[in-house]
């Protein structure tokens, strides 16, 4: 699961990253867009259709862009 939403009560929702419970470091990476628009997306079936959609809209309106990157294991 790529983490973009998850379902609960109150609906789809972003909830971060979701290590398992355990194993190695799990790398993450978030990237962030800044545009000179807003973007009417509807979402998609499938959230790497919804991304794509997405991505296609964005062109053409990025002004900027940052990435932050972060490791993250849960207690053992």
């Amino acid at each position: 699961k790529d983490g973009s939403h998850q379902i609960s009560a109150s609906g789809p929702v972003y909830r971060g990253p979701g290590a398992p419970a355990t194993g190695p470091m799990h790398h993450y990476t978030f990237e962030i867009y800044a545009l000179d628009t807003k973007l009417d997306v509807p979402a998609a079936a499938d959230a790497f259709e919804t991304r794509t959609n997405v991505m296609k809209a964005m062109q053409g309106h990025i002004i900027g862009k940052a990435v932050y990157m972060g490791l993250f294991h849960r207690p053992q």
